[in-house]
């Protein structure tokens, strides 16, 4: 198929800006890197940081009731000391609970200024999951901070041991 000459130059002018915005950032070292450039939504830039807390006996008999631990490799959690990373990503910030023995599992999180937040899905389920492939993946939880303390409470949460793991008072490091 042959070009006219106007056509050529039709096509060359419309990816000049594409290749120019290729060319952005390509080697230069920005002062700020790209996972903190992304802004906070508004009012949850509070959110995001280290948190601790002790997942109690009492804890996890209060979600004995749904629990299933009929999947591969499952098994009722244990009262442990627990850090929760809440991390803000760019496009997607992350939650991440990691226990004493260092297993750790990390889900997308979206949260509002209202106090919503939504886990729909495992970073990686292969290295990690609070329930097995049984259970449904999204939850939701509502979250309060106040001061140094963060109160996470499930509002729809199929998954019995992330319950029991998030809900609860958790201190700021």
């Amino acid at each position: 198929m042959s070009r006219t000459p106007q056509t050529l130059l039709a096509i060359t002018a419309s990816l000049v800006p594409l290749a120019l915005a290729a060319g952005c950032g390509s080697d230069h070292k920005s002062a700020t890197p790209a996972s903190t450039a992304a802004a906070a939504k508004p009012g949850t830039a509070s959110l995001y940081g280290t948190y601790e807390r002790d997942v109690t006996k009492a804890d996890i008999e209060r979600t004995d009731k749904t629990r299933s631990e009929a999947g591969p490799n499952q098994e009722k959690p244990k009262p442990d000391h627990s850090v929760l990373t809440i991390a803000q990503g760019d496009p997607q910030s992350t939650i991440t609970a990691t226990g004493s023995d260092g297993f750790t599992v990390a889900m997308d999180m979206d949260a509002t200024a209202s106090g919503k937040l939504d886990l729909p899905t495992y970073v990686d389920p292969g290295k990690g999951a609070f329930c097995g492939p049984e259970i449904p993946e999204p939850a939701t939880y509502s979250w309060r901070l106040k001061g140094r303390t963060l109160v996470l409470k499930a509002k729809n949460d199929p998954c019995a041991d992330r319950d029991s793991t998030l809900t609860g008072k958790w201190t700021r490091r």
